[in-house]
């Protein structure tokens, strides 16, 4: 299983999420410590975009 890491959009935090390839998440309201802002996200599975 391939883990990466997500960053904030907003600020750059280079650790701001950890993704597994599987992972999917919709209107997600993620909470970046570093600029201390929430953050809608959506993702898409990993694994479907390095395949495709």
């Amino acid at each position: 299983m391939k883990i990466t890491w997500y960053s904030c959009p907003r600020c750059g935090n280079p650790h701001f999420m950890k993704l597994r390839e599987d992972t999917k998440l919709r209107n997600f309201p993620a909470y970046c410590k570093k600029c201390k802002n929430e953050i809608l996200i959506t993702i898409e599975p990993l694994s479907r975009v390095i395949n495709s």
